[in-house]
């Protein structure tokens, strides 16, 4: 693989020669196909060097957290733990009470193509723990009322619908004390 430089130098040269209207249709999809590869290998630098560059903060066998924190919140990339793929990202939020109650203090995405694997579920539990060991004991959780697949998570992960739900957003309210007594007795 190239370095992030020499990619961007050649992206630079397809995109210069793909504005010219002299090129056959054969040579513009040639063009784009060249330029999907470099932009795919170019993300591929920069997740590798991220890794590189940030620490591991908690990983079972199967996934990992890396965090990428900023001062308002702290963000965890979700990674495949063996193949070191990027799999989606969970964030923690230090709201004020009355905030988090409304909107939630955790959010998670899960990228599509990896979407079906139990993952958001999987960092739920692993955040759940650096949470509880830093004396968190409570978390909200936030879904809109159409996301099956969210509010099924947030349901086995021991969510319990709050009383600041309502129409557009139903907000879970999470035990942390009662979830790791129940993950104690049933690991899942």
């Amino acid at each position: 693989m190239n370095s992030l430089k020499n990619i961007l130098s050649e992206i630079a040269t397809l995109t210069d020669k793909l504005s010219k209207e002299n090129s056959n249709i054969e040579e513009e999809i040639s063009t784009k196909n060249q330029l999907s590869k470099l932009l795919n290998d170019a993300e591929k630098l920069q997740h590798l060097q991220f890794l590189s560059t940030h620490e591991c903060a908690i990983k079972d066998t199967e996934i990992s957290l890396y965090l990428d924190n900023d001062k308002h919140s702290q963000k965890y990339i979700i990674i495949n733990s063996s193949t070191k793929d990027y799999i989606g990202e969970i964030i923690y939020t230090n709201l004020n009470p009355d905030d988090t109650k409304k909107y939630g203090n955790i959010a998670y995405y899960v990228s599509n193509e990896k979407r079906g694997n139990n993952y958001a579920l999987k960092a739920l539990n692993l955040l759940s723990d650096l949470l509880y060991a830093k004396g968190i004991k409570s978390i909200y959780i936030a879904a809109k009322p159409d996301n099956i697949a969210s509010i099924k998570t947030i349901e086995t992960f021991g969510g319990k619908i709050s009383n600041f739900s309502n129409n557009t957003t139903i907000v879970y309210y999470c035990n942390l004390n009662k979830i790791k007594k129940s993950i104690n007795k049933n690991p899942r």
